[in-house]
């Protein structure tokens, strides 16, 4: 995970927003361009997992507080942001 955030998210986010998805209240961003969007296990982000990627750039970004299946949160998230 490390590494990832590290080496390969910087080179990831060059020159797009990014979103770091995890139950939080809901979020009302809308993205212009080129995006990356950050989604974890069905049980969200631990505490530094969320530090960490927030740290390396992504903003925070919710569906509400309820835990979605990845299936269901992903094309959700993405309904939300377009």
């Amino acid at each position: 995970f490390d590494a990832f955030v590290d080496q390969a998210l910087p080179e990831l986010l060059e020159d797009k927003d990014g979103y770091l998805a995890h139950p939080d209240p809901v979020s009302s961003r809308k993205t212009t361009g080129p995006a990356l969007l950050a989604v974890g296990p069905e049980g969200g982000w631990t505490e530094p997992e969320q530090e960490r990627l927030t740290q390396a750039g992504l903003l925070p970004f919710g569906l509400g507080t309820r835990a979605l299946r990845v299936e269901m949160a992903v094309p959700a998230l993405l309904a939300r942001l377009l």
